[in-house]
């Protein structure tokens, strides 16, 4: 894990699970991410080998990154303030449920949710 400031006080966190035996990887994944993002949830979907890595940036109140990871189940939780969340899917394919809402994201594919509803 890595955390610095880059020009312009920009925050940068680069989380990976390269470093770290693989039995160990998904659990210190999942731990970065609560920490880093007390709203989201994670569960490993496969018993297959899990590498991930996000590199983040923050300035002000603005977040936003690249991860790119094994096959997971993430949980958007209604947290204490207003947020939104944009994905801009680069590969593969995801499942997206929001309440009744539900759809596949594909690359080129923008979703756009809001804190409002617990989200997958």
């Amino acid at each position: 894990m890595y955390k610095g400031n880059d020009q312009n006080d920009m925050k940068r966190l680069i989380i990976s699970t390269d470093q770290f035996p693989e039995r160990d990887r998904f659990e210190i994944w999942r731990e970065e991410i609560i920490r880093n993002f007390s709203n989201m949830r994670i569960e490993r979907r496969k018993n297959k080998p899990f590498f991930a890595r996000a590199d983040i940036y923050e300035f002000d109140n603005l977040q936003f990154g690249m991860v790119h990871a094994a096959e997971q189940r993430a949980f958007l939780d209604h947290p204490e303030k207003e947020l939104y969340m944009v994905n801009l899917q680069l590969t593969g394919t995801s499942l997206g449920v929001q309440g009744k809402r539900r759809w596949i994201t594909t690359p080129g594919d923008i979703d756009i949710l809001h804190s409002s509803k617990p989200a997958e």
